[in-house]
């Protein structure tokens, strides 16, 4: 047999062979895309899942600080005042 047509036969035969493979992967891609589909459907089309198991425990808010306006409304008062009584 001649040389280069076992070559050109090897050659075409592993272009096949890749070909053949290509094709095998996306019928595998295709049938997992349509699996993960299908799932994703069966998902939807369930009821929510309840939670189980002990309560989440509520917080209580912090105490809120109170502030003395009574405080500062003297002390900007006092500053007025000793303000008028420097520079009047």
């Amino acid at each position: 047999m001649d040389p280069q047509r076992l070559q050109e036969a090897e050659k075409s035969k592993e272009k096949e062979r890749r070909i053949r493979l290509r094709e095998q992967k996306k019928l595998e891609e295709e049938r997992a895309n349509e699996e993960k589909k299908r799932k994703a459907a069966l998902r939807a089309k369930e009821p929510p899942k309840k939670h189980i198991g002990r309560p989440i425990a509520e917080r209580s808010r912090p105490p809120e600080l109170k502030k003395s306006d009574q405080d500062t409304i003297n002390k900007t008062n006092e500053e007025e005042e000793e303000l008028a009584y420097y520079f009047t």
